[in-house]
């Protein structure tokens, strides 16, 4: 499978990925390029690799909101530490550094992010 996709051809099949409900916001992992996050309106943000093709399983679901999530922000200067925010009027910080890439995440501070499989 070709790293890139010209979705501009044709004739070509973009790579999708199917998501829990409809997207609100999805953002690039500036620390690890081949690495996306898709905020939900279910409250879910899942990350995903698109080095794994079309349709593979998202690396990690994160429960962030009760409401839909619809903004997701990283920050440049700390590598893993990602911003959302919510309709359910909160704002959230997830510390992902240890998580990245690990299905379920789990564990973590008391007030940590709910990672669900």
């Amino acid at each position: 499978m070709p790293a890139q996709a010209d979705l501009r051809a044709p004739d070509g099949d973009a790579p999708a990925w199917r998501l829990s409900a409809d997207c609100e916001a999805l953002a690039w992992a500036p620390h690890a390029p081949a690495q996306f996050l898709v905020a939900s309106e279910d409250g879910l943000v899942a990350g995903y690799d698109a080095r794994a093709g079309a349709g593979a399983p998202p690396l990690f679901r994160l429960a962030a909101h009760d409401k839909p999530a619809c903004a997701l922000a990283f920050c440049a200067a700390a590598p893993g530490l990602l911003a959302t925010a919510s309709t359910d009027k909160k704002a959230r910080r997830a510390p992902l550094a240890l998580r990245w890439g690990r299905a379920g995440g789990g564990g973590g501070p008391p007030g940590a992010p709910r990672y669900r499989h």
